[in-house]
């Protein structure tokens, strides 16, 4: 299942915070890992299309040494969801917008919170708007189940 093209997406619903930040720590984790190549990328369910990341986002990253700084939202359509291989939403209603779009995804599509080795994790709430405290418990709750997703489904690269 994961040799060879393999394309990461996670969702969440401006693609300014959550699913920015998982896509950098997903990175980052790979890149620390050594593991194999892997496209992960980004999109929100409502993109302010072009936006850059928040101030808080882009802080709380760089304090855990990633650097999301170049990503701009992009916003979630059908050819990204087809061209994915495993796609990873921070609540459980971005399920069914991506299955609005492509109703053949449901096997693919995974709440990225399901994933935290404290097992009862399941959404990520958004942070937009909150203190900064809120995003450094929405990072921490990203690298976790980031954590896990990689132990679970991608470390053997099988």
């Amino acid at each position: 299942m994961m040799r060879g093209h393999f394309t990461l997406l996670f969702v969440c619903t401006g693609n300014l915070c959550r699913s920015p930040m998982a896509a950098g720590a997903m990175q980052k984790l790979l890149d620390d890992m050594g593991s194999f190549p892997m496209v992960v990328k980004s999109a929100g369910t409502h993109a302010p299309v072009g936006s850059g990341p928040t101030i808080e986002a882009l802080a709380v990253c760089a304090e855990a040494g990633i650097d999301i700084s170049a990503h701009k939202a992009r916003q979630l359509d059908s050819r990204l969801i087809q061209r994915a291989s495993l796609i990873l939403v921070m609540e459980t209603w971005q399920v069914d917008e991506i299955l609005n779009l492509a109703s053949t995804a449901s096997a693919k599509t995974f709440l990225l919170g399901s994933f935290s080795p404290r097992g009862h994790l399941v959404e990520i709430p958004d942070p937009i708007g909150k203190p900064i405290s809120h995003y450094r418990t929405c990072l921490r709750q990203i690298t976790d189940s980031v954590g896990g997703l990689y132990e679970s489904k991608l470390k053997s690269g099988e």
